[in-house]
């Protein structure tokens, strides 16, 4: 083999290598891109920190998170009425035995 043919095959290899090391420079461009993306999506706006959400738009987006679940999570997640309900009866039941309490010492004094 010759000295020239030894030279061209040498600068076939460098070809190549330059154009491997510019695809993954390329790669590398871009993944730091789609990570710098990421990152900005990710902080919260300013002034959004601030702001108090409205209650209405916080149970509404509940609301439509709990929909998109599959039907059998959504069996576990409790109806927020339903437990309203049995926090008022159970607190309409704990007024009762008080005032029964309170009643009874003065019904035995008389």
């Amino acid at each position: 083999m010759d000295l020239d043919t030894r030279e061209q095959g040498l600068d076939e290899r460098e070809q190549a290598l330059n154009e491997r090391q510019q695809v993954l420079d390329e790669r590398e461009k871009a993944l730091a891109e789609k990570e710098k993306a990421t990152a900005n999506a990710r902080t919260i706006p300013p002034g959004v920190q601030d702001q108090t959400p409205d209650p209405a738009q916080v149970k509404a987006e509940t609301d439509r998170r709990i929909q998109q679940l599959f039907p059998e999570f959504r069996a576990l997640i409790p109806d927020r009425s339903q437990l309203d309900a049995a926090k008022v009866e159970k607190d309409s039941l704990k007024q009762e035995r008080l005032a029964q309490r309170h009643g009874e010492p003065e019904q035995a004094s008389c």
